[in-house]
C-alpha cells in the first residue's frame, strides 16, 4: 500500500488521519497558497496539486468552511481569520437576532499525480448563543450546535 503524507501545520491532523485509516500517514508542514475563493472544492483541488507538485507523492491536505445562512454563507472558507482575530463570544453575537443557522463543510483532497479525489462532509445545524470554550475544535465544534 502506498505511503501518504498529509499536508497540514496541525500533526494531531495527521495522527488522527493515521488511526481512523488504521494506516501510516506521514505529516509534512509545507506553505501552500491559500486561493481567494468561496467554493471549497476548488480550494481543496488548489491545495492538493500544490502540495503534490512540491513533494511529488501522494497527499492529502484538508479545509474546512463554516457558512453562516444570514451573512449570505460568509465567512465559508475564511473562517479561519474570523476564528484568529475575534472572540468566539464575538463570533456568536454576529447572528443576535439574526437566523442562526450555518453549515459546516469539511473537505479533503487525495493526489497521486494522476487520481485526484475530492470528499466533502456537510453538516446543518444552529450556531450557540453563548460559548464557554476558548479552544478551536476542527469544524468549530466549541460554536456549533446541530439542531435536533
Amino acid at each position: 500500500m502506498k505511503k501518504i503524507v498529509f499536508v497540514t501545520g496541525n500533526r494531531n491532523k495527521a495522527d488522527y488521519l493515521a488511526r481512523f485509516l488504521d494506516h501510516p500517514i506521514d505529516h509534512k508542514k509545507i506553505d501552500l497558497d491559500e486561493i481567494q475563493s468561496l467554493d471549497l472544492k476548488v480550494i481543496i483541488e488548489h491545495k492538493v496539486r500544490q502540495a503534490y507538485k512540491k513533494i511529488k507523492k501522494p497527499v492529502i491536505v484538508e479545509d474546512t468552511s463554516l457558512e453562516f445562512k444570514a451573512l449570505g454563507g460568509l465567512p465559508g472558507p475564511f473562517v479561519r481569520f474570523f476564528v484568529d482575530n475575534m472572540k468566539f463570544e464575538d463570533i456568536c453575537s454576529l447572528l443576535n437576532k439574526k437566523d442562526r443557522v450555518a453549515t459546516a463543510k469539511c473537505a479533503m483532497g487525495y493526489f497521486d499525480g494522476k487520481t485526484l479525489k475530492i470528499f466533502e462532509k456537510k453538516m446543518m445545524g444552529e450556531i450557540a448563543k453563548k460559548t464557554s470554550r476558548r479552544e478551536w475544535f476542527w469544524l468549530g465544534q466549541n460554536i456549533y450546535s446541530q439542531r435536533i
